[in-house]
């Protein structure tokens, strides 16, 4: 689960996305779920978005097989829907995103 916070720069979701990549390594899991939890004032540039949407293909490469997030407005549906992998599924409250990670949850951790 993870809990982005605020507008991001290149800098700094770079380094999240390196953290989550080392973790994502280090746990060395053949398969694994995503659920990221947007707070209003979570987006960025251009540029940043694209960084994130690589991410996103990353993680599907390397065993995400599903990946949920949790948007509070529609200006982040809208970027994700645009340029997300299409595997990334969008919800409004936490309580439907829960629902599908579990839903699909056939291991019993989750990082």
């Amino acid at each position: 689960i993870v809990y982005p916070e605020g507008p991001f720069n290149e800098e700094g979701v770079d380094q999240a996305i390196n953290e989550l990549k080392q973790s994502v390594i280090s746990k060395n899991f053949e398969n694994w779920l995503r659920l990221e939890v947007w707070e209003e004032e979570t987006l960025g540039s251009e540029l940043v978005m694209n960084h994130v949407s690589s991410l996103f293909q990353w993680c599907i490469e390397h065993g995400c097989s599903n990946t949920a997030i949790v948007v509070r407005n529609n200006t982040q549906r809208w970027i994700i829907e645009k340029i997300f992998p299409k595997q990334t599924k969008i919800f409004d409250n936490m309580q439907e995103a829960l629902k599908y990670i579990e839903k699909h949850n056939n291991y019993i951790e989750i990082i």
